[in-house]
């Protein structure tokens, strides 16, 4: 039996032609001017350095099973910011899998860490999967009008 995979709309200018367009192409590559996303990001920690709210125990994540040396499950993505079909296709394996969290090492928010760009590219694919989901700024989120600010 053919399974019928219902994917849920995306938003204007997302889906299986985001990178063939070129303002997403200009708006992402910093290929043809300098990138300074490695400054902006110790800008951006200097004007708001971390503080201990932002880091936590794995028991505090685990919670009692933790204490009891119980085995835990984390996924672990990156560059999964696109909000297209080929990001929430993930989403049934990451449940199958029953993560207790997920980590994702950067650039969920594509093609420049807009505050759009987060919306479509991080909030609304993982907002029903029901666990922490801790991310990184990868470069992309830099690009960003505010240099990154968006992320924090």
């Amino acid at each position: 039996m053919a399974i019928d995979f219902i994917y849920p709309p995306t938003a204007k200018g997302r889906g299986r032609h985001f990178w063939l367009m070129p303002g997403n192409w200009v708006k992402s590559r910093r290929k043809f001017r300098r990138d300074g996303s490695v400054e902006w990001r110790k800008q951006a920690e200097l004007s708001a350095p971390p503080g201990p709210t932002r880091s936590r125990c794995l028991e505090d994540l685990l919670g009692p099973n933790a204490a009891a040396g119980h085995r835990f499950r984390f996924v672990v993505l990156a560059d999964s910011g696109e909000g297209d079909a080929s990001q929430v296709a993930l989403l049934p394996l990451i449940r199958a899998l029953a993560p207790n969290f997920m980590i994702i090492n950067g650039d969920i928010a594509y093609p420049a860490g807009e505050a759009a760009d987060f919306t479509e590219g991080f909030f609304k694919p993982y907002r029903n999967l029901g666990i922490p989901v801790w991310a990184v700024p990868g470069n992309h989120e830099y690009y960003s009008t505010n240099n990154g600010r968006e992320f924090y």
